[in-house]
């Protein structure tokens, strides 16, 4: 059995060797969504329906919000 053939589970003489079962992952959280962030999920979908749409006005308009809202939360960056 050649080396890729064991890494990638090549047909082989040999069966890997069972692994012992582990817990099922834990889940995360539900996260609560403030008012400002579904209003920027909002502006970024409006945006995303007018580039679909090929209104490059209006897709421009929705970008410049998306600004002005980082600018207000001091996220210039």
């Amino acid at each position: 059995m050649g080396f890729f053939s064991r890494l990638f589970g090549g047909s082989g003489g040999s069966t890997p060797a069972a692994k012992p079962a582990s817990a099922p992952p834990a889940k995360k959280p539900e996260r609560i969504e403030s008012s400002a962030d579904a209003a920027w999920r909002a502006k970024i979908q409006e945006g995303l329906s007018h580039a679909k749409n090929k209104d490059w006005g209006l897709y421009t308009n929705a970008r410049l919000d998306l600004g002005q809202m980082a600018m207000k939360e001091r996220r210039h960056r």
